[in-house]
């Protein structure tokens, strides 16, 4: 069961927007957080300011796998397992750290697809020190030239924040970021945080399947024609290949470029608690029927609570 949800599907030039059931104005992104931290990356790939093959340690010195480059970790090839172990124990800058030693975190060879939170906390590290700000180089380059003022970190009005879950150590846990992980970082991360509306979604992608404003055509070309199992770059593909996300909390975004289309699904499938995977699978549902242009929205709406 869920509270309830909000989606906005465009094809074209046609919009249709439908809210059901208890809605908030911010939703918890949770992995979602990575398409837009992704695309910062990218913007400064365009900007020559980075290259994709460029091994990550040469902008985190302290990055001890000197082949791992930045198109392994926006595509996840780096081999790293899903998270940090000491992700419960450690804060900061410890688990900060810990993280980037890499050094008991490989799972799988190197060039393997293989989804980690890893990739995009040590991909976050690298616009920090580069721009000098993770909060802020997002801010400058992607929320304020698109006017998303209710997009950011650590939300300050947390009354109309979705709830995410009621946690046996955490408690309620509303306005504040779900994933451990990021929790543990201090609410702003390059996996996981960020809080958004489904009108400031809609501005960014208008934007990326309208302009060139926050991705140019040449870039959004190679997102949709990047395809090693299954993943592009800071997207997945589905089988018809559609570029898309989700996120633990409930959202899903997908877009087309090309086709000038998109949906955008907000909801808090994880409150109060996480048992919910019934959604999961109707989630699925709407990955595979936008993919084939034929949405039913209400496929969600049998599972709000009565």
């Amino acid at each position: 069961m869920i509270e309830g949800y909000k989606v906005l599907i465009r094809q074209k030039d046609k919009k249709k927007t439908q809210s059901y059931g208890n809605t908030y104005n911010q939703y918890d992104l949770a992995s979602v957080t990575k398409v837009i931290v992704g695309i910062r990356v990218l913007q400064m790939i365009d900007a020559n300011i980075i290259d994709l093959n460029d091994p990550i340690y040469h902008y985190i010195p302290e990055f001890e796998n000197k082949k791992i480059t930045i198109v392994d970790a926006l595509m996840h090839r780096t081999g790293f397992k899903a998270s940090s172990s000491q992700r419960y124990v450690l804060k900061g800058q410890e688990l900060l750290a810990d993280i980037l030693s890499a050094s008991d975190l490989m799972v799988e060879h190197h060039g393997s697809v293989l989804y980690s939170c890893l990739n995009f906390i040590i991909l976050g590290e690298l616009i920090k020190r580069i721009d000098g700000s993770l909060e802020g180089s997002l801010k400058n380059h992607i929320f304020r030239p698109l006017n998303m003022c209710d997009t950011g970190f650590n939300p300050v009005k947390k009354s109309n924040t979705a709830p995410t879950e009621i946690h046996a150590t955490r408690g309620l846990i509303k306005g504040v970021v779900h994933d451990s992980t990021a929790y543990n970082l201090g609410g702003i991360s390059g996996n996981a945080g960020l809080f958004s509306s489904l009108e400031d979604l809609e501005k960014l992608f208008d934007s990326l399947v309208e302009d060139e404003k926050i991705l140019t055509n040449k870039m959004k070309n190679k997102i949709q024609e990047t395809n090693v199992g299954g993943r592009s770059l800071a997207f997945n593909l589905s089988e018809e290949n559609e570029l898309y996300h989700t996120g633990f909390t409930g959202p899903l975004v997908m877009i087309n470029f090309s086709e000038v289309k998109y949906m955008i699904l907000l909801t808090n499938r994880t409150y109060p608690d996480r048992g919910n995977h019934e959604y999961l699978l109707k989630r699925e549902q709407l990955i595979e029927d936008f993919s084939k242009g034929v949405v039913d929205t209400k496929i969600l709406f049998d599972m709000i609570y009565p």
